[in-house]
């Protein structure tokens, strides 16, 4: 994978990761107040039916008179309900409340068996295809009071916020999608710049130059890859350098080898195909010989120049008349044998 998809895919997560756990938060946050604020109002309007039964129960019995299902039912006739909300009004006996199908007034639906809180408890259940929170109070008169408020609309809402922020989280990711991968894209330019201007220099361009300049780490990099560049075009032109002189010095030096090894040849050969005279031959051993000792002052200065690396060497002045003049001295065997004029 590339670094630019790499990139793109990091922010994308970083984006996912915040956005959700932001979005996750504050909508939990809102559902959680709204069913605390529902569960207020919920508890309060339970404590006044749980107030009226109790009041009802207490007149019943100042008057004397039983507080059987009759009576109930007709309390139940009297105080009515919501639509959003059922009760159940149970005796107790000393097991508990009695089943639901005994309730003296119920509007609970049916199959509500085992879903029912304990003293003094609420719990959030589903019945019927609906969400509800029902309450338990304990009451005079040996009565058992359920009041269930539905909460379905509430969890609707709630999933419709979730559907919505997924349609706006998806939305976001597009963008910053988007925007990720233009952003990556000029982040990663100067390094592709960087790569072909390797590859190009790799094949021979020495003088090839980024010249980026962004004024951070990238442009760093880039100025420290032009100063490379820089000292690789000079090592190689010093290089260059050094092989011309190289050839040039073995052109010279082949010339100078040429030169006395041609008279040697040529007095030898005299010497071998030729009975000359006493005077030739000492003339033509005296020649053999001073190219002898020209070759032998080659071969030694050559030497020197093999080892001069290996030598410390020490400037000091030099007078330029007398070097002058040793120039001269050295090449004068040189000049008589082409015919000059030495002065």
């Amino acid at each position: 994978m590339r670094f630019s998809a790499k990139l793109v895919c990091s922010m994308l997560l970083v984006v996912v990761a915040f956005f959700s756990l932001g979005g996750s938060a504050l909508l939990y946050g809102d559902f959680t107040d709204h069913l605390s604020s529902s569960g207020q109002q919920e508890q309060g309007q339970h404590g006044l039916v749980c107030a009226a039964v109790e009041n009802e129960v207490l007149a019943l019995l100042r008057q004397g008179e039983a507080v059987d299902r009759a009576a109930i039912q007709a309390f139940g006739q009297r105080l009515g309900g919501a639509p959003d909300q059922v009760r159940a009004l149970l005796p107790r006996t000393a097991e508990g409340p009695a089943p639901l199908e005994q309730a003296y007034d119920s509007s609970f639906p049916a199959g509500w068996a085992g879903k029912l809180p304990g003293a003094g408890q609420a719990v959030i259940t589903r019945a019927d295809g609906r969400v509800w929170r029902v309450y338990r109070s304990d009451l005079l008169g040996g009565l058992t009071l359920y009041s269930a408020f539905d909460l379905t609309e509430a969890f609707a809402a709630r999933t419709r916020s979730l559907r919505r922020f997924f349609m706006l989280e998806a939305a976001v990711l597009a963008a910053a999608g988007a925007v990720a991968a233009a952003l990556s894209h000029r982040l990663t330019r100067p390094l592709a710049l960087l790569t072909r201007a390797s590859s190009r220099m790799a094949a021979g361009d020495y003088a090839l130059r980024t010249d980026i300049h962004t004024g951070d780490e990238i442009g760093e990099l880039s100025e420290s890859f032009d100063r490379m560049a820089a000292a690789v075009q000079e090592k190689v032109a010093a290089l260059e350098l050094s092989v011309r002189q190289r050839e040039d010095f073995m052109g010279a030096f082949t010339h100078e080898l040429k030169t006395p090894m041609t008279g040697i040849l040529g007095y030898a050969d005299l010497l071998r195909t030729m009975q000359p005279d006493p005077a030739e031959q000492r003339e033509a051993a005296g020649a053999i010989y001073h190219e002898a000792k020209r070759l032998e002052d080659l071969a030694g200065k050559l030497l020197q120049l093999l080892h001069l690396d290996e030598e410390e060497l020490a400037l000091g002045p030099v007078s330029l008349d007398a070097a002058a003049a040793q120039a001269v001295r050295s090449a004068a065997p040189l000049l008589r044998q082409n015919g000059a004029a030495v002065a």
